[in-house]
């Protein structure tokens, strides 16, 4: 069965599922050029297998990208997941995310090692926790970089999307789109968003700075089943479009995976394909889409800067105390005779972020990625059964048999009782 975006009903094992539609777009004696290799290599990974086979690639410019449907939800998770890799000493150079959904005024998204969060939502005053869409990036400290206003093209509920410039050495810079299509017609219609992206490319294209790039990727959950491009008209229009801009899709497996369905709606498409360029989807439960990633053989820059201390607020009976005297000393008058919940909230926000920055400041914390969680909460024996989840997580993606799935599922909530 076929939906309106051209997603596609299966069942089986999707262990060995080859992505022949993508290496067909290629003519035969070009089999062998980065495009068709970097399809031919997609593969499924765990984090495991991620860290041992591509150290190669642990000094190059790299991508992540995954729809983490809520960040404020899924932080602590979304933390443990980058920190699995930065263990193994691997730091992607951006982090992709889509369906943020709102960031909320007291939500602090924090990530060791990369600059502020760079994002779009739907909901600007943060108070919206189920406003959906949004996306986000973070970019490895390393980088020089800047979000680029005119090209982030943001239409809630048909182009979500956040456009940056990294460069990667004094004359050189590459453009990242994180682009989220949402799935809710008739205004999200694929058609429409392929109109969008044309005009987006074209103005990229004849910017006269940033038409010079070095690599342009567009990476994000669009929303358009690649599996189906050949039956679809509109996903089919959608990959002429990338052809015809000379950018290439580099995922050729599934993203989306159930029990009785498959889809490639997860893309991360390059334009300037290296050799030995490697894609693949990561098998992790953060959400109901996989993680996607692409290792291009670009340089990262070498830092400039000692790696900051990580830190984290200081918390006891004393500054416990201090924040109490604080908020009792507050003159709360005139939020109280306020009638108006939209100006009062701002004002008693206001009020007790102030009592709480003053009272819990940062220190730096002695620790290592590598010796300590970035949650300190989990414990050796969590992070054992962490790995144990994410296995038995591969085993229910790849074969969904209902073995498979009850031993997935009864672990997790073991897992959540003593999270």
């Amino acid at each position: 069965m076929n939906g309106s975006d051209g997603s596609q009903r299966v069942q089986g094992d999707f262990s060995q599922f080859n992505g022949y539609l993508f290496e067909s777009l290629f003519e035969q004696n070009e089999i062998d050029n980065p495009e068709s290799q970097v399809l031919k290599h997609c593969k499924y990974k765990n984090v495991d297998t991620f860290l041992e086979e591509n150290s190669f690639y642990k000094d190059k410019f790299s991508v992540y990208s995954n729809n983490i449907r809520s960040l404020p939800n899924k932080w602590n998770d979304f933390l443990e997941n980058i920190n699995d890799f930065m263990s193994g000493n691997f730091k992607f150079s951006i982090v992709c995310l889509q369906e943020v959904w709102n960031i909320p005024q007291t939500f602090n998204p924090v990530l060791p090692g990369y600059k502020p969060l760079m994002y779009k939502t739907r909901d600007q005053t943060g108070q919206n926790s189920n406003a959906g869409g949004g996306v986000g990036v973070f970019i490895d400290d390393k980088y020089d970089s800047e979000m680029i206003d005119k090209f982030s093209l943001f239409i809630p509920r048909v182009f979500e999307s956040v456009t940056v410039r990294i460069n990667i050495s004094k004359n050189k810079f590459i453009i990242v789109c994180n682009i989220y299509r949402p799935n809710t017609g008739p205004q999200a219609g694929v058609k429409i968003f392929n109109e969008y992206l044309v005009d987006l490319l074209l103005r990229i294209n004849n910017d006269p700075t940033l038409k010079y790039y070095d690599d342009l990727i567009l990476t994000g959950d669009f929303n358009i089943d690649l599996l189906k491009a050949n039956t679809h008209q509109d996903s089919g229009k959608y990959l002429d479009i990338l052809l015809e801009n000379h950018i290439f899709p580099t995922i050729s497996k599934p993203t989306r995976i159930s029990q009785n369905s498959a889809s490639l709606i997860d893309h991360l498409n390059v334009k300037n394909i290296t050799d030995s360029a490697r894609s693949g989807v990561i098998l992790d439960s953060l959400s109901d889409h996989c993680p996607i990633f692409y290792l291009s053989c670009i340089n990262q820059p070498k830092s400039q800067n000692k790696p900051s201390k990580p830190k984290t607020r200081l918390i006891n009976e004393n500054t416990n105390f201090k924040f109490q005297t604080l908020l009792s000393e507050q003159n709360w008058d005139l939020i109280m005779n306020e009638n108006r919940p939209n100006q009062a909230f701002p004002s008693f926000f206001g009020n007790v972020k102030t009592c709480y920055e003053e009272s819990f400041p940062f220190i730096n914390r002695s620790s290592t990625v590598k010796t300590s969680p970035i949650n300190p909460w989990m414990t050796p024996g969590l992070l054992k059964s962490r790995k144990t989840k994410q296995h038995l997580y591969s085993r229910k993606s790849l074969h969904p048999t209902a073995h498979n799935i009850n031993a997935f599922n009864n672990y997790v909530k073991l897992y959540k009782k003593f999270m």
